[in-house]
């Protein structure tokens, strides 16, 4: 069964964003499934998904980007990929999808 959530986790604040990530650890080493799909509302506008980096000339906030820094090490740790390509609010990519299979997922 996947891990419990308490509310303030499941909601992840910027100054729960690690904990929340290390729960997501925590349940892709404990069942280790060769295909993981990680979905959600993010919220960081100010970063470049193709580049997997802040884009420049952003105003990030120390905890913004350290969130965003984890948020990094998560997908380079896994070799997982973001596939959502065109903006989803605005002209923003909030809306993300991270794989480390591409090919389960369809347009």
């Amino acid at each position: 069964p996947p891990p419990s959530f308490s509310h303030s986790e499941r909601t992840c604040p910027s100054d729960h964003f690690s904990a929340c990530i290390d729960k997501v650890r925590e349940f892709i080493n404990r069942y280790s499934s060769p295909t993981i799909i990680i979905t959600g509302d993010f919220n960081f506008p100010y970063i470049d998904w193709e580049r997997l980096a802040i884009r420049s000339g952003n105003r990030v906030l120390a905890s913004e980007r350290s969130s965003a820094n984890t948020l990094f090490q998560l997908v380079e740790d896994y070799f997982l990929q973001q596939e959502v390509a065109e903006p989803t609010r605005g002209e923003n990519i909030l809306d993300l999808v991270f794989t480390n299979n591409c090919d389960l997922l369809h347009s």
